[in-house]
């Protein structure tokens, strides 16, 4: 009987477990022609790149090449497995709600994006 007990505090007090996940992910972002110039969130690249960003953050993509209109993408974060699993836990037992507090119970969508540079008329 012990061990089923702690089996099962041992789920309840761990589902999910947000506070535990990496805090950012790797964002790719590519375009349709090289050396395109890009802006993310503030800070230039040429492109493509590969970039760890903040899972809980907006990120802010804006670029430019001469000879083409410039390009925009936003990701937003959007509640990630583990962060589902951290609110049923939290329906059960209030101590893995706490993870939704943390950047691993949110990931950002898409985590590769591909801009699509058009030509100036």
């Amino acid at each position: 009987m012990p061990k089923k007990l702690l089996s099962l505090a041992t789920i309840l007090f761990l589902t999910g477990c947000s506070a535990f996940a990496p805090a950012t992910q790797t964002v790719s972002i590519s375009a349709n022609v090289p050396e395109v110039k890009a802006v993310v969130n503030g800070q230039t690249h040429v492109l493509p790149v590969s970039l760890e960003m903040k899972s809980d953050e907006n990120v802010s993509i804006n670029a430019y090449k001469e000879g083409y209109e410039p390009a925009h993408a936003s990701l937003r974060p959007t509640i990630s497995t583990t962060g589902v699993l951290d609110i049923i836990g939290g329906l059960l037992c209030l101590v893995p709600a706490i993870g939704i507090a943390t950047p691993g119970a949110w990931d950002l969508h898409p985590a590769t994006v591909n801009l699509t540079m058009i030509p100036e008329e």
